[in-house]
């Protein structure tokens, strides 16, 4: 029959399938674009950082100015100091209200975009917002 489709013996208009067609096409064409957030392990990042190079990304680490903001692994990586285990996150903020803020020497959600800096470091740059990791609250937001 023109203008159906059998789906386990059940029919299906054309205009359905085209409906739940042109979703998928919408839902995959968004994870493409370089606007969406991707969510990313401090693990994935590190160990291939290039895969995310100019991306926005969401990572969660421990914020710690170690003399600079650096997202570490974990409170212990910090504390050792372990400059291999962490990425910069770059302040440009006038004034350095990101550094200044209440959001160091805890874990945090960082949102920005990820780029090389001088030499062979990565940095989140460009942050937009930091969480709590616990508890989802804003601690700084840019304005």
């Amino acid at each position: 029959m023109i203008g159906e489709i059998r789906v386990r013996n059940r029919r299906l208009p054309w205009g359905v399938l085209i409906l739940l067609i042109g979703s998928l096409a919408t839902a995959c064409s968004g994870a493409e674009n370089s606007d969406d957030v991707v969510l990313v392990s401090m693990v994935q990042l590190l160990t291939n950082p290039d895969d995310y190079a100019g991306k926005a990304v969401e990572v969660t680490g421990y914020l710690q100015k170690n003399p600079t903001l650096q997202l570490f692994l974990s409170k212990d990586h910090g504390a050792a100091r372990d400059i291999q285990s962490s990425v910069i996150v770059s302040d440009d903020t006038p004034g350095g209200s990101l550094t200044q803020s209440g959001c160091l020497d805890q874990y945090i959600k960082v949102t920005g975009t990820l780029d090389r800096l001088m030499g062979a470091a990565w940095a989140v740059v460009r942050v937009q917002e930091v969480r709590d990791a616990e508890t989802a609250e804003m601690c700084w937001k840019r304005e």
